[in-house]
């Protein structure tokens, strides 16, 4: 028998260093990524790049040294990109940047749009391939004029694009995803990320995240959602996603504008075909403004729409926040959840059920169409341990806590103090004889 070894370099590809030391023959990441062919990797020296980068292979992995590789990209207007990674690739192989930080990106034309992706840019030229992003940071990255999309990430036309461990800090686009934006990719999932909206003046939808697939899937789990104190634009959304399915777990939405309406979320099912009518799912989360927004019914902070899917909401917060649900054609299931100095409205035709919440404050309304079961809600103050410092986790003796429904809400116990003024003569009282008997 003949064994012939696989060359280790044919299955794992090659390694490129790109370093500012003058004994490196590739200087630049440019360079390192000419130099690559697909499957290879690139290694990038802790070091300010001052270069926009075209990626032209089916698949490349690029990897700084961690937040001291920093990338900025050529100015608009300059003869290179104004995006730090500019993709032109196509085929159904997996791209990665990871362990990098991108700051002052301007974007790249493309797809009819004057700039996207001020971070990074990719519109495929042929459906396929993935991207994940991990350990990176994007930073005042903007996609700016007619239609700029993508603040920080613009991706379209992947199969599949996962975002991990990635902060987006002040980025901001014109009209589509100030921070990210993706449309007609399958399947997205986005975890551990940290994203701090923009201040930038004028109208855009999503002004964090931006995402359209009418056959796709988003997920978003353990992140944390913040808009800017200082809003420059009052109308648009913070959040805005149009899928299939939607699932949304443990993860933290603060608004900390002035008037409350700097986080507004829109969560839209969309299903194309009859059989792909995918649920809507909100579990062990909080939507927290910092003040009520100001535009009363007419214009709600979390509005969820589903004309066939389902819809559940369990287990978590709203705070200061106005909620409409319309499912047209499906269920409606709202459970352990706790809304304080909000509003709730659903409507469908089917019905659904509200059971095990508290309501405080927060007036609620349902459509008279279909079917509702309502059990176990109760109208009291959920004993936040202290809302002002976005500490949602509730005190001893809290309606969301034992009962028939155990938790309720995304938080147990936190808090050791009864707070001075929830203490009485009477309850001081009780506590001593309590301790006489003992």
């Amino acid at each position: 028998m003949l064994i012939v070894a696989a060359d280790p370099s044919a299955v794992l590809g090659r390694t490129w260093i790109a370093s500012q030391n003058p004994g490196r023959p590739q200087r630049t990441v440019a360079a390192a990524v000419q130099a690559a062919s697909s499957g290879d990797t690139i290694r990038i020296d802790p070091g300010t790049y001052y270069e926009s980068v075209r990626v032209t292979q089916h698949s490349l992995v690029i990897r700084g040294s961690g937040p001291d590789t920093v990338i900025l990209p050529a100015e608009a207007g300059s003869s290179e990109s104004g995006s730090a990674f500019w993709y032109e690739a196509s085929g159904s192989g997996e791209h990665v940047i990871s362990d990098l930080t991108v700051i002052g990106g301007t974007g790249t034309p493309m797809l009819a749009r004057e700039a996207c992706g001020g971070a990074i840019a990719w519109a495929c030229l042929s459906e396929g391939g993935a991207l994940r992003l991990e350990r990176c940071s994007f930073v005042t990255n903007t996609a700016m004029g007619w239609f700029g999309s993508g603040g920080a990430v613009f991706a379209s036309g992947l199969d599949r694009v996962e975002v991990v461990d990635v902060v987006c800090d002040g980025n901001a686009a014109t009209e589509l995803g100030g921070g990210l934006h993706f449309t007609e990719v399958p399947t997205v999932r986005l975890d551990r990320l940290r994203l701090i909206g923009s201040d930038s003046p004028g109208r855009c939808e999503g002004n964090i995240v931006w995402y359209f697939d009418s056959q796709g899937a988003i997920e978003i789990t353990n992140c944390e959602v913040t808009s800017s104190p200082v809003v420059g634009s009052q109308v648009g959304t913070a959040v805005e996603l149009h899928a299939n399915e939607i699932r949304i777990d443990q993860c933290n939405f603060v608004d900390l504008s002035v008037n409350g309406a700097a986080m507004r979320t829109v969560l839209s099912g969309v299903a194309m075909q009859e059989e792909l009518r995918g649920p809507i799912r909100l579990l062990h989360s909080t939507w927290q403004a910092s003040t009520p927004g100001v535009d009363g019914w007419n214009h709600y902070d979390v509005t969820i729409l589903d004309d066939e899917g389902d819809l559940e909401v369990a287990s978590c917060a709203f705070v200061g926040r106005r909620v409409y649900a319309s499912v047209v054609n499906g269920p409606v299931t709202w459970m352990r959840n706790v809304m304080e100095s909000g509003a709730l409205r659903h409507d469908s035709r089917v019905g659904g059920r509200i059971e095990c919440s508290v309501f405080h404050e927060t007036p609620v309304t349902r459509s008279n169409r279909g079917s509702w079961v309502l059990a176990d809600t109760l109208v009291q103050d959920p004993l936040f341990c202290d809302v002002d410092a976005n500490d949602l986790r509730v005190r001893e003796g809290s309606p969301c806590v034992g009962g028939v429904c155990g938790q309720i809400g995304p938080f147990g116990v936190g808090c050791a103090q009864v707070p001075v003024h929830k203490v009485s003569w009477g309850m001081l009282k009780r506590q001593w004889e309590a301790a006489r008997k003992k």
